[in-house]
């Protein structure tokens, strides 16, 4: 390896083939660099490289900053999907029937929902959250559903801050899959905590026949006087 020149600045101990400085960030830190002005050499390795001007030396920094690109294009990614389920996604909070056992269950699901002539962005989003599974309708939609309160909790808390329409009915869904997800057992509060947050969930949702007042929750659940 020969010296790298950079201005007047001689890197030593670098191999020539190294393109360095990308760019040069000058920081002032006097409790880290004792009152010393430093500027930092960005390599495309990662490497930093300082040059104190009060000695007029560059060395090579231990620490090696990871480059944030994955980082930003994962939210950017997140915030795509996020604008989707805006648009054309829904939230559902839903109290099923059993068959045996206790009367009902919770069941917790965020669902995308496409033309199938337009239904590759649907297998992205699968791709990229790493769950969720495809059906094709008779009507020519095709949907990508996740159900699990700890599945749809996870993703929803990656794609919260992005959710700009829907945000009132995401938060209260979030906390409802919180709720389910913690607790085993829940109590008559916990209860009555999640259709007061069911009924927010169906107030942003679109009029359907399937919403349910407050008085018919209490009664599935046999919370009713």
């Amino acid at each position: 390896m020969v010296p790298i020149w950079c201005g007047r600045c001689c890197l030593r101990g670098v191999a020539p083939s190294k393109k360095l400085l990308l760019h040069r960030v000058i920081c002032d830190d006097n409790l880290a660099n004792n009152g010393e002005l430093f500027i930092n050499f960005v390599s495309v390795d990662n490497h930093n490289f300082h040059r104190s001007e009060n000695y007029g030396t560059i060395y090579l920094r231990t620490i090696i900053h990871k480059d944030n690109t994955v980082g930003s294009r994962s939210k950017i990614d997140l915030a795509y999907i996020a604008g989707f389920l805006d648009g054309d996604g829904s939230l559902m909070l839903q109290i099923k029937k059993r068959k045996e056992g206790r009367k009902w269950r919770f069941m917790s699901t965020i669902c995308f929902y496409q033309d199938k002539r337009h239904e590759e962005p649907l297998f992205w989003f699968k791709e990229k959250l790493g769950i969720g599974y495809i059906s094709r309708r008779k009507d020519n939609i095709t949907e990508l559903r996740i159900n699990g309160f700890k599945q749809v909790r996870k993703i929803l808390e990656n794609l919260l801050p992005f959710i700009r329409f829907k945000n009132k009915q995401a938060t209260a869904f979030l906390k409802a899959v919180t709720l389910l997800d913690e607790n085993s057992r829940l109590s008559r509060s916990d209860l009555n905590n999640l259709i007061n947050l069911i009924i927010v969930i169906q107030r942003e949702n679109y009029a359907t026949k399937s919403k349910k007042t407050k008085e018919e929750l209490m009664k599935i659940l046999d919370l009713t006087p």
